[in-house]
């Protein structure tokens, strides 16, 4: 009786309203998925252009950077190249892309050292960082309506303003440290620092920067520790890749580290519609039986990857697009890939997962101030995945497109461990890109079979596991929402404290409780 009083009629039209709203989601991909995930992949009409960053757009387009290329372009979901649009700043290096509060489409200038900003239209305006040569990467949204960046150079983060006003924070990091960003839930900014081994926390004024290493590496691998993009996990924890060190890894508020060793570079992780985690595996060229890879790992650690057809394809960063599929750039091959969701399913395998735990903390602060005023111009193949043996990390030049066939099986066993001044800078400037249409050129579409890493933990129970992944999606919804300040902090508390130990408790009986 006293159990049955915990689900009375209000909490139980609560629970329902929001689990019919997100599991209805995950029912549907569920229903129409195979055994065979499908690729899809596109040429990109400049050659050696070396694809870069994507996003999916809020005109229901998928943007990209292309680094080489020195354009930022936008594809439809059905492929077909719409435009490219060349980067007023030659030899800028656009790298990193995100939409902003204001809908238009912010991207970094690596060589260019500025923050531009591009209108679905294609009218691009740049904004130069008051630190010259400061080569800023990567970007999020902050919680103000503005945008943060990191300089990898420069050692410091940047804020920018829907106007352009840049204000710049110094922090304690060593050169070359500075890559991605996030905004954590605790509403400090989180750092992946790649030289230091570390994942930093900063406030959004540049304060109370600390430090947390990361867990010692393989004795295979070298060059690590080398935490490289990071991104708000749907668990609560800050997920993060680590290149050259073969890892994904998650580290909680606290500052507690877990790494999962995959046995291939890595570089990018985006967070999917499933509640789970989705990155790129790249492998070095040493590792011939390995294939380019696209990964998934749940929140708990389970992990499988899907070969991409192309090889070397060089999968940089990946994003899910307008159509609810997820799609990726291809640096080497210059191509722009996408792998449709709904044909993903769940396969079992007898890979373990041992874990270790250590904790190392350090902390230092630092501000001053600069401020800068400035005005610029504006097959069909099948392949089985995926091979995850050990080798350190070398970078692949860009290659015209092409497209391959390749058959291989090999399969590692993951491993997992766990460690535990202000300046303004304002530019104002309008240029009118020119717009190059083409059809796309031939795409090359593929199945490939998946290779399980990890098995789930529990039993399979189709309700239960609806309902896990339904709480997972929520949660990353609501996060997104809070971020882009359309719904307020209040909100996720209360559905945090209320609604989730309910799910909970229907999740225990399943033996599947968070």
């Amino acid at each position: 009786m006293k159990r049955a009083r915990g689900y009375d009629v209000l909490p139980r039209v609560a629970l329902l309203f929001a689990l019919v709203q997100v599991a209805a989601v995950v029912t549907t991909f569920s229903a129409k998925a195979t055994d065979t995930p499908v690729f899809d992949e596109f040429p990109v009409a400049t050659e050696h252009s070396a694809p870069y960053g994507i996003v999916a757009g809020p005109d229901g387009n998928t943007w990209f950077t292309e680094f080489s290329g020195n354009k930022v372009a936008k594809r439809a979901t059905d492929g077909t190249l719409i435009a490219e649009y060349p980067v007023p700043t030659d030899g800028s290096g656009p790298a990193k892309i995100i939409v902003g509060p204001d809908g238009n489409l912010w991207f970094t200038e690596y060589y260019g050292s500025k923050i531009a900003k591009v209108t679905t239209d294609g009218a691009i305006q740049e904004f130069p960082t008051p630190t010259s040569a400061s080569r800023p990467f990567g970007l999020t949204v902050g919680p103000d309506n503005t945008i943060y960046f990191v300089e990898s150079n420069g050692r410091r983060m940047g804020r920018i303003d829907m106007t352009g006003a840049i204000t710049e924070y110094p922090l304690s990091v060593a050169p070359g440290d500075l890559s991605g960003i996030a905004f954590g839930p605790d509403g400090n900014f989180w750092l992946p620092l790649v030289a230091s081994a570390k994942v930093a926390r900063v406030s959004p004024t540049g304060t109370g920067f600390q430090a947390f290493s990361v867990p010692a590496p393989p004795p295979t691998t070298s060059l690590c520790p080398d935490p490289l993009m990071i991104i708000n996990g749907p668990d609560g924890n800050l997920w993060f890749t680590e290149n050259s060190c073969q890892r994904v890894g998650k580290i909680t508020t606290a500052g507690v580290a877990t790494t999962y060793f995959v046995g291939t570079k890595t570089s990018g992780i985006t967070v999917g519609p499933d509640g789970n985690l989705w990155f790129t595996m790249n492998p070095s060229e040493s590792q011939t039986a390995a294939t380019d890879s696209i990964a998934q790992i749940t929140p708990s650690g389970d992990i499988r990857a899907f070969a991409i057809p192309t090889k070397p394809a060089d999968p940089i960063d990946l994003a899910f697009g307008p159509d609810g599929n997820l799609w990726f750039t291809e640096y080497t091959a210059n191509q722009i890939g996408r792998l449709t969701l709904s044909s993903v399913v769940s396969t079992s395998s007898s890979s373990t997962i041992t874990s270790s735990t250590s904790t190392s903390t350090s902390t230092s602060t630092s501000t001053s101030t600069s401020t800068s005023t400035s005005t610029t111009s504006t097959s069909t193949t099948t392949s089985t995945s995926t091979s995850t043996t050990t080798s350190t990390s070398t970078s692949v030049p860009p290659s015209s497109s092409t497209s391959s066939t390749s058959t291989s099986t090999s399969t590692t066993s993951p491993s997992t461990t766990t460690s535990t001044s202000t300046s303004t800078s304002t530019s104002t400037s309008t240029s009118t890109s020119s717009t190059t249409v083409a059809p796309s050129s031939s795409s090359t579409s593929s199945t490939t079979t998946s290779t399980t890493l990890r098995p789930p933990s529990t039993p399979a129970s189709s309700w239960c596991d609806a309902v896990a992944r339904a709480r997972a999606m929520l949660l990353a919804q609501l996060d997104r929402l809070v971020q882009r300040n359309l719904i307020p902090k209040s909100l996720l508390a209360r559905v945090q404290t209320k609604l989730l130990p309910l799910i909970d408790a229907r999740l225990a009986a399943c033996g599947e409780a968070p």
